[in-house]
């Protein structure tokens, strides 16, 4: 019951949404992703992870931002509306890049 009722609170933050923070959280998405990826990939070669591990890392790193992360934003009482909207355009801006960077990834594995 916990996934459900987080996903129905962060639906009634949606619902406040301002302009100012959806421009906000576009921009963050745009600068989280490959910020996260490039990390990712960087801490996966100075470890020397065989390739499997290596795209895992990154496709987990490039994961958009949890829900969780509103609920501990609301409970701290730390602007859960803004990670409201990080959480949205995250997932919406996930519907793009992930199957790219799946397509770049199995080409690299040659799949």
């Amino acid at each position: 019951m916990l996934i459900p009722l987080m996903l129905i609170t962060l639906g009634v933050s949606l619902a406040s949404i301002r302009v100012r923070n959806l421009a906000a959280g576009v921009g963050f998405s745009a600068l989280r992703i490959p910020f996260a990826a490039a990390c990712a990939w960087g801490i996966g070669t100075l470890l020397e992870l065989p390739p499997l591990a290596l795209h895992v890392l990154v496709m987990q790193m490039a994961m958009p931002v949890a829900v969780y992360n509103y609920m501990f934003a609301q409970k701290a009482g730390r602007e859960p509306e803004y990670v409201a909207t990080l959480v949205f355009c995250s997932t919406l801006a996930a519907f793009l890049y992930l199957p790219a960077l799946l397509a770049v990834l199995g080409a690299e594995m040659g799949q």
